[in-house]
């Protein structure tokens, strides 16, 4: 099982891009609770019809405190780790806060993080 954790973004291109290009079982979006949400549905179905994605969850965290951010983050990391599943983090069109957390616990955890550049339809590793 590979699982994806990544920031949702406004930009409906950017929420699919890695599962575009890659084999992505599972993905966990995180929203900022102060985001309203009118596509996840058309998103959820999108990454499940053309992508093979097999579940897709939607994470509300404040994404302005890093911490609590963080602690989701670990939480579900870890989660995903004890089932074997292997977990990388987009970081496209990430906020700054979440590009912080996730590179913290990339680093402890030796988790792959990476940005897809959809001009150059490439994944850039962030090692």
């Amino acid at each position: 099982m590979t699982t994806l954790f990544e920031l949702w973004s406004e930009d409906p291109l950017e929420n699919v891009i890695t599962c575009l290009n890659y084999k992505i079982d599972k993905i966990v979006f995180f929203l900022d609770q102060s985001i309203s949400v009118n596509s996840k549905d058309v998103v959820n179905r999108f990454l499940q019809v053309h992508c093979g994605v097999k579940a897709v969850h939607f994470v509300r965290v404040d994404v302005l405190e890093i911490n609590a951010v963080s602690n989701k983050i670990q939480q579900l990391l870890e989660k995903e780790i004890n089932t074997g599943a292997r977990v990388y983090v987009d970081v496209t069109g990430g906020n700054d806060r979440f590009m912080i957390a996730s590179g913290i616990l990339s680093a402890k955890r030796n988790i792959p993080m990476h940005v897809f550049d959809i001009n150059n339809n490439a994944m850039e590793n962030t090692e």
